[in-house]
Parts: C-alpha cells; sequence; structure tokens
C-alpha cells in the first residue's frame, strides 16, 4: 500500500539517478512534519537521489530514501529509520514493505545518502 501525499512528481525519469528537487523535499517534508509523533526529535537526516532500483514484481521502480536518528526520552540517539518515497499514480507517495517497493531497497549499494538538512530542522 502507498500512501500518496501529492500530485506534483510525474513519472519516473530516463536517467538512472537524478538529485531530488525542491519541490520533491518539500513533498517528503510536508509528509514527515504531518505523520511523525514528533518530527522535531530528528537528528541525522539523509536522503538519496531519486533512483530507479528493483521493485517487488521484477519490474524498476523509481525510490526517493531518507534515513535519520530519532532523538529518544533520555536525548541521546534511537536506531537509524530508513524511509522510501516512490512515484505513485497521483503523485510522490511514502511505500511501505506492501506495495511495490522493497523493504530492503533503501539498503541496495546504489542507493547514495547525502545530508538533508532541512528535516533536521522541522518543526
Amino acid at each position: 500500500m502507498a500512501i500518496v501525499i501529492s500530485s506534483v512528481l510525474a513519472a519516473a525519469p530516463s536517467a538512472q539517478a537524478r538529485p531530488v528537487t525542491q519541490v520533491e523535499r518539500a513533498i517528503i517534508l510536508d509528509w514527515m512534519r504531518g505523520n511523525l509523533a514528533n518530527p522535531h526529535d530528528l537528528r541525522s537526516a539523509r536522503i538519496s537521489n531519486l533512483t530507479i532500483v528493483p521493485g517487488a514484481n521484477g519490474r524498476p521502480v523509481t525510490v526517493v530514501c531518507v534515513d535519520f536518528r530519532r532523538k529518544s526520552s533520555v536525548g541521546d540517539s534511537s536506531g537509524l529509520y530508513r524511509m522510501a518515497f516512490a512515484p505513485a499514480t497521483a503523485g510522490l507517495a511514502y511505500s511501505n514493505t506492501s506495495s511495490n517497493v522493497v523493504a530492503a531497497t533503501c539498503y541496495l549499494p546504489q542507493i547514495v545518502m547525502r545530508a538533508f538538512p532541512e528535516l533536521n530542522l522541522l518543526k
């Protein structure tokens, strides 16, 4: 199941990977703000390029991976959380493991993570 969060992103790009646009970053930030219990507790956030990877049904799927750590109730950092977002029929969507995105997608070697400071500053 994919939860559609916007109708901004169109079809997958023809290249293997491309940087995430500011519009796509904003969509992800809006989703995080609306769906995480304490979005202001995020630390060490990173984002990948929009990348084509093998999908659960064997066909290619395009994803953007986001990972972060959360500040625990005692102030230290909890484990690493990694999430995949994928273009859906009506836009960019968070994809859980029952969608076409394989659970381990964001751990594939072609997924290169880089700093996502906007997510660290989320209020």
